[in-house]
């Protein structure tokens, strides 16, 4: 097992409805691209569906590909993400999904977390394969 650390930015978010609900409610769904710096380097892309209970709580789940390197390794995988957004935090969990990884990433399973205030996200990562 190898721990990989890291932080994420915000490229690119692009939010819009999917399906009509009564207010507060709302089903989101959002294209979004992350940079990505530390001991993953690249980027992460993909989509998010969010439902909100209103404007201070939501859950959602993610596909995203990471796309880039782990040291002198490159190559792709996609994360399966899942989370919660309450009190201003946005509480997730990564899974990558097996299979799923291409170039030096072949054979890398593994799975991480963050705890998202705002601005750059530090995540952790527990992976093997690599």
């Amino acid at each position: 097992m190898r721990i990989l650390a890291g932080e994420f930015t915000i490229a690119k978010w692009e939010e819009k409805s999917f399906l009509e609900v009564s207010d507060p409610a709302k089903a989101n769904e959002a294209d979004i691209v992350y940079n990505v710096s530390g001991d993953l380097k690249g980027q992460l892309s993909g989509k998010y569906l969010l439902i909100y209970q209103n404007e201070q709580t939501a859950s959602y789940c993610g596909a995203l590909q990471f796309t880039g390197t782990i040291g002198a390794l490159e190559g792709t995988f996609f994360l399966q993400e899942i989370g919660t957004f309450a009190n201003d935090i946005a509480r997730t969990a990564w899974t990558i999904i097996k299979g799923s990884g291409q170039g030096d990433f072949a054979k890398i399973v593994g799975a991480g977390s963050y705890a998202a205030t705002d601005g750059t996200v530090n995540f952790s990562l527990e992976v093997e394969g690599i």
